[in-house]
């Protein structure tokens, strides 16, 4: 595999030659991928994640919370629980050529700003394409994110689908075959082709929430000063000249912040401003509509945009844990159904017979660890004081035992014990002094076994020195008195 990704790398060396396979920018742009305000659906929406403070925040902490996700490429078949094999390393970027171009799609881009860019798309309206491009026949040079608004599916009443179209800036077409576009989408009800984010259904309150904000900064681009009428009377009628000239006149000296409070001078008609109740246009609370309904639409708790005006640290803590089990896990299973589909599909054999893992997202909750192991261990206990066989409730429970004799019972132990202390061997015998085959006898026959595989007697080493004559005590005659014999014969009477 190395040899291959040698010449890969020769292949994707600097050139004059077109570098990308469709066109980012048109023959007079020089921005990379800027999304214009065309009459286009999709584009409109991708460029209103640029303009509104709330949905940028959102979008950008999930897009950014997807792409930073840590993936290892393993050997094997795909599991459902997204969980990597034990004891077995990944494969490295010189060990496959999917994991070298999933941390360098190309030679403009990192890993995770390819995977930013998509994540972005797909949250924003719901699709996320890229499109692959081959240094050879089963063996990608480079993946490519494209946006959604340019491309265009080629659908067919029989094939279903046969391709796809992309539409540069300048407005060329490029045809792309199946094998050279990937994609996310989250499934259009109406459109099997396409995809859906929230985006469109917040159209309505995002345009009002920015046309009033519009609306705010001409009012204070005109020195917050509400405007006015100027009231002529019957016979001051002025003619085309004359009121262009007293217009202009006005505006030069009142229209603007550099030209704010100063006194105004009127030849003719009377100056009445219009009365302007700020309050009662409810601006702010018209923000927070419109912020709450994003935040419905992506189901986030405003905690997570930094909006902390209620929020303590049980409900932040809670509101944490529920965005990585509801919002950015689903958000990985999307992503791991892409890398172990059509991601791998690019590669040929060579993507076959290996699989992608993410790390885990879930923080873990120690208290409700705690409180679950509390919850079991009492449950244990009041199955075993109501007479349950231990065997049958750690199975109920769905705990962990061992049926053979690995441990011994509270009877058991009070045996040995008494055992050991009236020194009982194997011939039941009391006040007898236990060998070391028979003390290991007795342990094990009270299911200690297990804890004597290893054990080895200690060695007696015999003592050189030789045995002391017993000591007399200091009355005692030091030699014995003769035999008479007179002893023997008491005997023979007796």
């Amino acid at each position: 595999m190395s040899l291959l990704l040698d010449l890969l790398e020769t292949a994707r060396a600097p050139s004059a030659e077109k570098v990308t396979p469709v066109p980012y920018t048109g023959a007079a742009s020089t921005a990379l991928g800027v999304f214009g305000r065309g009459t286009d659906p999709t584009e409109r929406q991708l460029d209103l994640t640029t303009t509104e403070s709330t949905l940028l925040s959102i979008i950008d902490l999930i897009a950014g919370d997807t792409a930073a996700v840590i993936w290892d490429l393993y050997r094997g078949e795909t599991s459902s629980d997204m969980q990597p094999p034990e004891g077995v390393e990944p494969l490295g970027r010189r060990q496959h050529l999917a994991v070298k171009l999933w941390h360098q799609p190309n030679r403009f881009m990192t890993g995770m700003h390819f995977r930013t860019v998509l994540a972005w798309h797909y949250e924003a309206v719901g699709e996320a394409w890229a499109v692959c491009d081959y240094a050879s026949p089963g063996v990608p040079g480079s993946f490519w994110p494209v946006r959604p608004d340019r491309i265009r599916p080629v659908t067919d009443p029989d094939a279903y689908l046969t391709g796809y179209v992309y539409t540069g800036p300048s407005g060329e077409r490029v045809p792309l075959e199946l094998n050279e576009v990937i994609r996310i989408t989250r499934p259009h009800p109406l459109d099997p082709h396409r995809g859906i984010g929230p985006v469109p259904a917040l159209m309505l309150p995002l345009t009002t929430s920015l046309t009033s904000q519009q609306w705010i900064q001409a009012f204070f681009d005109n020195d917050a000063t509400p405007g006015g009428t100027i009231e002529l009377g019957r016979d001051e009628i002025l003619g085309d000249d004359d009121y262009a000239t007293f217009r202009r006149r006005w505006n030069e000296q009142h229209r603007g912040v550099n030209r704010a409070h100063r006194v105004g001078i009127l030849e003719i008609g009377e100056f009445k401003p219009t009365v302007v109740d700020l309050q009662k246009l409810q601006v702010t609370e018209m923000r927070h509509l419109t912020r709450d309904q994003v935040l419905e639409a992506y189901r986030i708790h405003k905690h997570m945009i930094g909006a902390s005006d209620d929020v303590n640290r049980a409900n932040a803590v809670a509101a944490d844990d529920s965005y990585a089990r509801r919002i950015l896990h689903r958000r990985v299973r999307y992503w791991y159904d892409f890398a172990n589909g059509p991601y791998l599909q690019c590669f040929g054999k060579t993507g076959q017979g290996v699989y992608w893992c993410p790390d885990n997202v879930i923080p873990e909750d120690e208290e409700a660890e705690n409180a679950e192991r509390d919850s079991i261990a009492a449950a244990f206990k009041s199955y075993v004081d109501a007479g349950v066989p231990i065997e049958q409730a750690a199975e109920w429970l769905e705990l962990p035992f061992n049926s053979g004799r690995s441990g011994a019972s509270p009877t058991e132990i009070a045996l040995l014990v008494q055992k050991m202390y009236l020194g009982i061997g194997e011939l039941g015998k009391p006040n007898v002094l236990l060998s070391t085959e028979e003390g290991r006898r007795v342990i094990a026959a009270a299911g200690g076994a297990e804890y004597l595989d290893d054990w080895t007697p200690p060695t007696v080493v015999p003592s050189t020195r030789e045995p002391e004559p017993p000591q007399l005590p200091p009355n005692a005659p030091t030699q014995l008195p003769p035999a008479t014999g007179e002893d023997d014969a008491v005997d023979e009477e007796a």
